[in-house]
């Protein structure tokens, strides 16, 4: 009876110590040993990242990753990492959170970065985060960008080139080629024809570009120069001068605005008055015109009767008709 007492004092015993074991290389596997802290990190891509995550500082372990949640919001989906960290281990503010694998078989991890700032980053606080810089991950992004550059720009240059190359192999193997080509032989040789007089014409424009340029020439284009910025000092001078005169008609047409406006009923009643006077004028001046025309008429008749017969100016009558000629 106490052989079997004392065996299952072992076997407990035994567990016991097993299961503590298994308990403290958990711990050990998992990075957490004693009390830890929770900072936090935000990424657009968790690949690789789970719960028990390693978290490292500069490759050493100082905790795990604890919980992944999801932020959707501004049409982007982004995720906040929860990570415990050892109590009291110093992290300064600028430091960075970012996902990495030691190595190209190595499981992937969230690397702190230490930075350089004094002050440092208070439990609960977001450490800065830097996207992954997993080789395999770049690997897969240039290739999705040279699928991508292979699809929308390679192949359709490679269609237009051949393209090109056809309409190239019809025309020179064609009569169009031959035509060409002697086109071109007949250009060369007008070029070549014409070399010695272009040659000539840019070397006598050479001289009279030397003799242009010369100093005498230099000299009268500096006066001219000094002409055109004294002209341009005068016309600045007249346009301030002329800005005056516009300030001046501003003001002169204020004051007359201002006559107007302090004698509004003057000015009503002296063209109401004009008004009625044109009316007046308008409805007699048919009557008017007549009379003028028959008074025209009568100073004409006079000027007649004077011009015959001086003498009624001194009351004398209208000589007789001599009935023989008909004359006064």
């Amino acid at each position: 009876m106490k052989n079997m007492k004392l065996n299952y004092l072992i076997v407990g015993i035994f567990t016991i110590l097993v299961v503590t074991g298994v308990f403290i290389t958990v711990t050990l596997l998992t990075g957490r040993q004693g009390a830890t802290e929770d900072y936090y990190a935000t990424y657009d891509n968790v690949g690789g990242i789970r719960f028990g995550t390693r978290v490292l500082y500069e490759g050493f372990p100082v905790g795990q990753v604890e919980e992944i949640v999801p932020i959707q919001g501004e049409g982007k989906t982004r995720f906040k990492v929860e990570m415990s960290i050892k109590r009291g281990w110093k992290i300064p503010k600028d430091s960075t959170a970012e996902i990495a694998a030691s190595g190209l078989l190595a499981a992937v991890g969230i690397n702190i970065r230490e930075g350089r700032s004094t002050e440092l980053l208070k439990p609960g606080a977001d450490i800065p985060s830097r996207e992954s810089n997993n080789i395999m991950s770049a690997v897969g992004d240039l290739a999705r960008e040279i699928k991508d550059l292979t699809e929308t720009e390679v192949r359709p240059l490679m269609a237009n080139l051949n393209t090109i190359v056809r309409g190239l192999s019809e025309i020179i193997g064609g009569d169009q080629g031959a035509q060409v080509g002697s086109d071109v032989k007949s250009v060369i040789r007008a070029i070549s024809e014409a070399a010695p007089d272009i040659m000539r014409n840019v070397n006598n424009f050479s001289g009279k570009l030397d003799t242009l340029m010369s100093e005498r020439n230099m000299k009268v284009l500096e006066g001219t120069i000094d002409n055109v910025g004294v002209s341009a000092r005068n016309m600045a001078d007249v346009t301030k001068q002329l800005g005056d005169t516009r300030k001046a008609l501003d003001g002169l047409i204020g004051e007359i605005k201002g006559i107007v406006v302090d004698n509004k009923d003057e000015v009503s009643q002296s063209v109401g008055d004009l008004r009625h006077t044109t009316e007046t004028i308008a409805r007699y001046i048919d009557s008017i015109n007549q009379n003028l025309d028959i008074t025209a008429r009568n100073m004409s008749e006079f000027s007649r009767a004077i011009r015959q017969n001086p003498g009624l100016l001194l009351g004398g009558g209208t000589p007789a008709t001599d009935t023989t000629t008909g004359k006064r």
